[in-house]
Parts: C-alpha cells; sequence; structure tokens
C-alpha cells in the first residue's frame, strides 16, 4: 500500500480542519475549548484510504500564537496541503507557514484555494493569481492550485485525485534504519497504561522492541502498536504511530522527547548547525543571540553564534547553538 502523510499550513480560519474533515470524516478538533471557540489549538490527525493509498494528515494551527504547536506536527511530514481562503488571500500566517515549510525542507507542497462559494469567479481567479506570486519566489512554485469548497463538496474530487498520485508516485522511504520516533503527545488509557504517539522519522517499530527515551536515556518496550488508529504488529518510518509502552509511568513521558533504538541517537546541548537567515529578517546574526529552537516535536531555549562573522537576511551560514536542555539531534535534521 502507499503511503503519504501530509500536513496543513495557512492562516487562522482559512479552513484548514473543515477541509481535512471534508475529505475523510473526521474531526481533527479533539479539545473543547477548541469546539467553543472554533479555532484550532493544537495539532489533529486523521487519514483517509482509497484503494490501494493510504494518506494521512496533521492538522496544524494557523494562529500566530500557536506557532509552536504547528511546528511540533510539521517536522514530520513529506507533503504540505496550503490552505488559503479564497474570500482572503494570502495572509500574515500563510506567509509564515510557508517560510516554515521552506525551512523544514519539506518535499512536495500544494494548495487548497478554500471557501470559493462565498466568492465570484473573479475574485477567485484574483485570489489564486495572489498565491501564484507569493509560490513564485519559492521550492513550490510549481504546486498545483485547487480551488474547493468543504460546503458544496466543489473540486475536491480534483484534489482527491491529486493526493492519490501523489502518494504512489513519491519514493518511499528507507525502513533499514534505526528506528526514532519523536513524541508529540502523551497520556494514559484506564486498562493500557502510558501511550504515546508521534510520526516515525526513521526506520521501524515492531511489537516487542526495546526502544531507548531520550533525553533520559531510560528504557521502555513496546507492548502494542497502532497506526491510525489500526492495530499492526510493526509501524513504518512515515507514518503516525501509537505506542502502548511499559517500563515507566505516564510522567516520564513529554512532548519533545524521543524514543530511538538503543544507543543510536545522542543527545547534547551544543549544536553545529547551518543556518539560513530568512529574507525578510529585521537584523542581521551578530554575536550571541536568544533563540527559541525547534526540532521535531522539541522546543528549547538558548543562544545562537554565527561561526563565520555575520548572518544577513537572506543569507545562510554556520552557527554554534546552544540550549539548556539537551535533545537528541542528528546530521541532517531540520530546525527552525
Amino acid at each position: 500500500m502507499a503511503r503519504l502523510l501530509v500536513g496543513t499550513a495557512g492562516h487562522i480560519d482559512h479552513g484548514k480542519t473543515s477541509l481535512v474533515r471534508a475529505l475523510t470524516g473526521i474531526d481533527c478538533d479533539r479539545w473543547a475549548e477548541e469546539k467553543a471557540r472554533g479555532i484550532t489549538i493544537d495539532l489533529g490527525f486523521a487519514n483517509w484510504k482509497r484503494d490501494d493509498v493510504e494518506i494521512g494528515f496533521v492538522d496544524v494551527p494557523g494562529h500566530e500564537r500557536f506557532l509552536h504547536n504547528a511546528l511540533a506536527g510539521l517536522g514530520g511530514i513529506r507533503a504540505v496541503m496550503l490552505v488559503v481562503a479564497a474570500d482572503e488571500g494570502v495572509k500574515p500566517q500563510t506567509r509564515e507557514h510557508l517560510a516554515v515549510c521552506r525551512l523544514l525542507g519539506i518535499e512536495r507542497a500544494l494548495v487548497a484555494l478554500t471557501k470559493i462559494d462565498l466568492v465570484s469567479s473573479d475574485l477567485c481567479e484574483l485570489a489564486e493569481l495572489e498565491v501564484s506570486e507569493l509560490l513564485a519566489e519559492t521550492p513550490f512554485r510549481d504546486a498545483p492550485i485547487f480551488p474547493v469548497s468543504s460546503v458544496t463538496g466543489e473540486g475536491l474530487p480534483a484534489l482527491e485525485a491529486h493526493l492519490v498520485s501523489l502518494a504512489r508516485t513519491i519514493p518511499p522511504l528507507r525502513a533499514d534504519l534505526p528506528a526514532r520516533l519523536p513524541i508529540d503527545r502523551a497520556f494514559h488509557l484506564k486498562g493500557l497504561g502510558a501511550i504515546v504517539t508521534g510520526t516515525l522519522a526513521r526506520g521501524a517499530i515492531a511489537t516487542g522492541d526495546s526502544l531507548e527515551l531520550l533525553p533520559s536515556g531510560e528504557r521502555v518496550r513496546v507492548r502494542t502498536i497502532q497506526v491510525h488508529g489500526e492495530a499492526r504488529e510493526k509501524a513504518l518510518v512515515g507514518e503516525r504511530t501509537s505506542l502502548q509502552l511499559s517500563g515507566l509511568p505516564l510522567e516520564a513521558f513529554a512532548r519533545g522527547q524521543e524514543l530511538a533504538a538503543p544507543a543510536t541517537l545522542a543527545t547534547s546541548k551544543r549544536l553545529l548547525a547551518r543556518f539560513s537567515l530568512l529574507p525578510n529578517a529585521p537584523a542581521p546574526i551578530a554575536g550571541f543571540t536568544p533563540i527559541r529552537l525547534h526540532l521535531f516535536a522539541s522546543e528549547s531555549v538558548g543562544r545562537l553564534r554565527a561561526l563565520e562573522g555575520e548572518i544577513h537576511p537572506g543569507s545562510e551560514g554556520l552557527v554554534e547553538v546552544r540550549i539548556a536542555t539537551p535533545i537528541a539531534a542528528f546530521r541532517g535534521d531540520r530546525f527552525v
């Protein structure tokens, strides 16, 4: 079966959650506060099957105050669905989420131009042109744009067909590397104990496997596995994975930790990285600069300094990163 994990991106109230619900029948807003306020606050998850294809969706919040939650979900996806409302066009978080996707090196993109039932055909064409101009200077310049309505269903068949085609054609990830699962949720189910979820970033995990919890280094054992709510004996790289674990209480797990095959990942408070400063940054990077580092689902405070002179907006260079708490990192990891 061909599998693909897609993340949503875009400004608040542009219809990301409604679109995922229209495609999958699943409401990604899990919290009562989300339903009461009508906005997405934390990550939501859904999946959808068509014949030999399974599409997983990570629905992220669009409000600027919850960008840290969005970053926790975008780190493991292979394709992004940028959602832009036809009645509003490109907005601040449209640009911000797009910049994040560029920094994370996400491979593929498509655009859903939503709420076309609320505008005339002329306004829809104008919004589509605005999106095309936004993408023109990015790696996603060739991303297809699909005008859709989550209310009437207009345009959804074409969007679905493209997602199926993308899942069938994007090269599969290698599953023979040591397992690595960044944790984005941890909770307790009565009678089952500690449950953690995340997007499997590398390798495969099977029932009975022993894993190392980082940064603590403690060991746990996998009792059961679910992928998109279905019981499995093994989860593969790129899949949304839920693990029932034994060996540690729920209090030992938190978002931002990682599970890995024993002795395959190291943790550190000091990192060497190649850093790209966005063109619209207000000033160059010079000397030690306070930062908040996002790597997969982790969030750390610290300082960053350029190693080869100043880094000016729109350029890149080597940096040293010093953070307050140790995190697991590997050569080639993308961060924000």
